[in-house]
């Protein structure tokens, strides 16, 4: 049997039991299913100490990917385990909120081991509630992780990056929000070859929110960013980014929640090398709340993206603009068995010829698609147990930067 037959025989399994599991979800006896909801009623969640609430979590996912390294041709797969330990403190003090996030991804390879991995994740909050509509809210999110080999012999090109940020909003007459946001971010590639990817930037934002209807509000947002480069010596990609954007918002308790908005947005770099951008952005971020158990999720954007040294982007000029969406089914058949249905899109437009366009000025387009089902099952309120399937590919103008990839996966959790 060849290598390709292996594959898709992998594959076909994966799809197999999947299919099965549906089909008898699908004739779940209704009976069944009220026993069910009736025994998760009363379950607890978290471990107390005093005032303090506890969420220990551990899971388990085994993957399987037929094209590792993302390769047009010679694709490599691989088995990959990961084993996530992870702890969340909740101390509440009246209307306030302290919350601290830990959570690691220990990552193993059966084939590459050589880039086998630890990757640790910390997020701290500060939620402080005051009478008379004012709120402030302090959070900080730190990762310890990498961006991934690209092709056999490369190597994991490790960072960390923390984000910080202060955020006050002040709401009158139920009718009124004014929300400030101060953010700054800082990223440190671990290996000086990799410096250039090292940045900091500096974010404020204020949107003013005006109620129109009882869950429906208008808003208008201002935003302001300084972007500083690690340029190792060479012309400087420091920018200034602007933003000025209406939207319409929908309280999280109606049927339809969520944000639409969009508008005006620019980059201005401080060397005249680089040419300035004037384009127009959005965000799309929706919920429709069908019933109890079934809810569709939208998600839209536009964006002016840096391009990237280690993601092999920086050949093609500084930034693109990347346009995008995903779709998303979500469907409880119980309290205990449930699916996910997604596809998204994704349009990468790279501005500038960069170092590898043609002479007649050739231009990078890239297009992603993804597709994945999901069947998830809460064996206990505590513990849980997914599969999924999902299909990546991607078609660029430049035949090297094609792939396709399928991927499947189990995972056993365990929370608290």
């Amino acid at each position: 049997m060849n290598n390709q037959t292996r594959r898709v025989c992998k594959i076909g399994c994966y799809l197999f039991i999947p299919l099965i599991l549906i089909l008898l979800i699908i004739f779940y006896p209704v009976n069944i299913i009220a026993q069910e909801e009736k025994a998760q009623e009363g379950a607890r969640e978290g471990l107390r100490l005093g005032p303090l609430k506890l969420k220990p979590a551990l899971s388990v996912k085994k993957e399987h990917t037929d094209n590792f390294f993302q390769e047009d041709s010679d694709e490599k797969d691989d088995y990959i385990t990961t084993v996530t330990p992870g702890l969340m403190l909740q101390l509440p003090m009246g209307k306030h909120l302290f919350q601290v996030d830990y959570h690691a991804d220990i990552i193993y390879l059966s084939e590459y081991d050589n880039y086998d991995t630890n990757e640790h994740f910390a997020d701290t909050m500060l939620d402080l509630n005051f009478p008379g509509g004012l709120s402030v809210k302090f959070a900080n999110n730190y990762s310890s992780t990498s961006n991934p080999p690209t092709s056999d012999g490369d190597r994991r090109k490790k960072y960390y990056q923390n984000d910080s940020s202060a955020e006050v909003s002040y709401k009158s007459a139920d009718r009124y929000k004014i929300d400030v946001k101060y953010g700054h971010t800082v990223k440190r590639m671990e290996d000086e070859a990799d410096e250039t990817d090292t940045f900091d930037e500096d974010k404020a934002d204020i949107t003013f929110s005006y109620r129109i209807l009882p869950k429906t509000s208008i808003l208008l947002e201002y935003g302001f960013s300084h972007v500083d480069n690690e340029d190792k010596g060479g012309t400087s990609t420091d920018n200034n980014n602007q933003k000025v954007w209406l939207g319409v918002s929908w309280d999280p308790t109606a049927k339809l929640n969520g944000t639409i908005k969009g508008g005006y947005t620019t980059k201005d770099y401080e060397e005249a090398a680089f040419e300035n951008r004037y384009d127009y952005g959005m965000l799309i971020d929706l919920s429709f709340n069908k019933s109890e158990y079934t809810s569709i999720k939208l998600a839209g954007f536009r964006r002016i993206v840096e391009t990237a040294v280690t993601l092999a982007q920086s050949d093609y000029g500084p930034e693109y603009v990347s346009t995008g969406g995903s779709l998303s089914f979500n469907h409880k058949f119980t309290r205990k068995i449930g699916t996910v249905i997604n596809v998204s899109y994704t349009y990468d437009d790279y501005l500038e010829e960069g170092t590898l366009g043609t002479p007649e000025g050739k231009k990078r387009k890239d297009e992603l698609f993804s597709s994945g089902i999901a069947l998830n099952f809460k064996i206990q309120k505590w513990l849980g147990f997914d599969l999924e399937y999902k299909y990546n590919k991607k078609d660029s103008n430049f035949d090297t930067n094609d792939y396709k990839e399928n991927k499947a996966m189990a995972k056993i959790s365990i929370v608290f």
